[in-house]
């Protein structure tokens, strides 16, 4: 009787085992996917912030001074947009607390560079400050970088698929190789 107890104990050990291995993996993935859902969703966003940002800059080193409009436009309504990714920061110090519920506390950084953007933007001697938007959207890309961790995403990508992306090649690497015209892309294990 004490055998059969111990075999029953030890065989329900091993299915909770099993299935907390398997749960485990199933959720992990399931994380992943819903991660990498919303990772898309920032990144729609930031393509098309950064697509207005370069052609108001590419317009205004252009001294083609005119037709900002619906660029700032543009630029305003995706800062808005960018408010439900990037929430204000409450310093629990009340500031803002008797403004709409979205706008209370301190802008955070990643819209901060872009209002700044738009304010230089909207200068009447803005082509006189392309570096300076130039600067910003590099800040404003690092920022959204910073936050998306490509990196370690990469890395989530190869554990979580049959996906692998080849992240230490370099262009010196092609261009500095015995004989170039051999250079093949090996793959990654």
């Amino acid at each position: 009787m004490t055998n059969s107890i111990t075999i029953i104990v030890s065989i329900s050990s091993l299915i909770i085992a099993i299935f907390s291995v398997v749960y485990t993996v199933v959720s992990n993935r399931e994380k992943f996917v819903i991660t990498s859902s919303e990772r898309e969703k920032i990144l729609d966003w930031y393509e098309k912030v950064n697509k207005i940002i370069i052609e108001l800059n590419h317009r205004l080193l252009n001294n083609d001074d005119t037709n900002r409009l619906p660029l700032l436009s543009e630029l305003s309504a995706l800062i808005e947009v960018g408010r439900f990714y990037f929430p204000n920061v409450d310093e629990k110090d009340g500031f803002g607390d008797y403004k709409p519920l979205a706008y209370r506390g301190y802008r955070n950084l990643v819209l901060e560079f872009l209002v700044y953007i738009y304010q230089i933007g909207n200068h009447k001697d803005a082509t006189l400050y392309t570096e300076h938007i130039d600067i910003l959207r590099k800040e404003f890309t690092s920022s959204i970088y910073a936050i998306l961790n490509p990196k370690k995403y990469l890395m989530k990508l190869r554990r979580n698929s049959y996906i692998t992306m080849r992240s230490d090649a370099v262009l010196n690497d092609f261009l500095y190789s015995d004989n170039p015209n051999s250079y093949v892309f090996t793959e990654i294990q």
